[in-house]
This record gives structure tokens, C-alpha cells and sequence, in this order.
């Protein structure tokens, strides 16, 4: 071996250990790092973010509409009487000019209208002459009290008014404003208030009390 190729062989070994003491100082540094790095568990992935914040306004208060009852008339009656049928509107309209009936009037004669017992008395004098059951107006609209006297009288009519038509109704004798007697074809509830004011009777006895009374004949309404 020659001078020159032993120099080159001596670099080479020197250059060799140099790299392997440099290669052993890196492992040393870097080396519990690099461990830890391999024996590290993979990071997870991170959740994508799916919301975003949103200012909510406060809720307020909506005031809520309250509906009082209405206030309750102590001094009228909490209930009107019960009636079995529904009520027929017969306060009567007169259609046509009547054509009252003229008869000398009997200063004896005199109709009493019970309303607590619903019924009719024919009076001549202190004698009772006959006697009806009857139906008058009901709670909200009440047969008119007082003393009275028959002013027309007119044999049929028709009677009509808000909901209601009522063809030829028999036997009609009016004792104030359009308050009267009358035959009722429409119902056979007598003994209990069913009319809206009027006096309804049979159509029978209707007939007797019109051909008893006359005009001018005193009408007492009384509870």
C-alpha cells in the first residue's frame, strides 16, 4: 500500500466515524422526543363546527285580553220559568184594517187574567161564568198587568212580526195596545207562559169568550 491510498483510506474511516459519533449525539438529543412522537396516539380529528351563534331577543310580555263576565241584576230572577215548547213570537201586527164588532156592552161582564195560575176567568158581576186555561207571555216578554177594556175585536187576522207569520189566527179581541185574546192553533201547551205578551187560549174557548165580551168589556191583569 502506497502513501497516497493509505491517506484516502484514513479520510474515508475518520469522515465514517465522524458521521457515526454525530449520528449517536442526534439520537441522544432528539431520541426520547422522537419516541415519544412515534409512541404518541394519532391525534382525532376535530368535530366540524355546525353552528353559529344567533342572538335570540329577549321574549316580552304580550298582555292577554281578559273578558269579564258580565254583572249579575241581584233584583230580577236568576232563571225565567221553563217553558215545554219554543216560544211563538205572536204579538200581533195587523195586517188589515179590522172591522171591530159592535155589541151593546153588559156592565156586568168582566174578564179576570190570572198570570201566577195561567188561567181566565169570566166574571158577571161576583158570579163566575166560565173558566180557560191559558198560556201568556213568557219571562222576557210578560203579558202587560193592569185594568184594561177590550177596544176592537175582529173574528180572523193574520198576525206577523220579526221571524214569525201567523195566517188566520181566530177569535181576536185586543184590551191594550197590541196585548189580546186569541185562539192558538200552533201549540197545545196551555197552563204554561208561552206567548210573547198575548193571552193564547184554545181555539174553543176563544171562540165562547169572543162571543161573550164585547167592546168596551173590563180586562183586570194581575200575578
Amino acid at each position: 500500500m502506497n502513501i497516497k491510498t493509505f491517506t484516502l483510506y484514513s479520510v474515508v474511516l475518520l469522515g465514517a466515524e465522524y458521521l457515526l459519533f454525530g449520528a449517536l449525539g442526534l439520537f441522544i438529543v432528539v431520541g426520547p422526543d422522537l419516541a415519544s412522537m412515534l409512541n404518541a396516539p394519532a391525534p382525532k380529528p376535530k368535530q366540524e363546527i355546525l353552528w353559529a351563534p344567533v342572538i335570540v331577543p329577549k321574549p316580552g310580555t304580550v298582555p292577554t285580553q281578559v273578558l269579564s263576565e258580565p254583572a249579575m241584576d241581584v233584583s230580577s230572577p236568576t232563571e225565567a220559568p221553563a217553558t215545554a215548547m219554543e216560544t211563538v213570537e205572536d204579538v200581533p201586527a195587523i195586517t188589515d184594517s179590522p172591522s171591530p164588532e159592535y155589541q151593546e156592552p153588559d156592565d156586568e161582564r168582566w174578564i179576570d187574567v190570572n198570570l201566577s195560575e195561567q188561567q181566565i176567568n169570566a166574571y158577571e158581576g161576583d158570579v163566575l161564568v166560565n173558566s180557560f186555561i191559558v198560556s201568556t207571555g213568557v219571562y222576557d216578554t210578560p203579558t202587560v198587568t193592569g185594568e184594561f177594556n177590550i177596544y176592537v175585536k175582529v173574528p180572523m187576522q193574520d198576525m206577523s212580526g220579526p221571524g214569525y207569520y201567523l195566517p188566520d189566527v181566530p177569535w181576536v179581541m185586543f184590551f191594550h195596545d197590541e196585548y189580546g185574546f186569541h185562539g192558538t192553533y200552533w201549540h197545545n201547551n196551555f197552563g204554561s207562559p208561552m206567548s210573547r205578551g198575548c193571552v193564547n187560549l184554545r181555539t174553543e174557548d176563544a171562540e165562547w169568550l169572543y162571543h161573550w165580551a164585547s167592546v168596551g168589556t173590563p180586562v183586570v191583569v194581575h200575578y
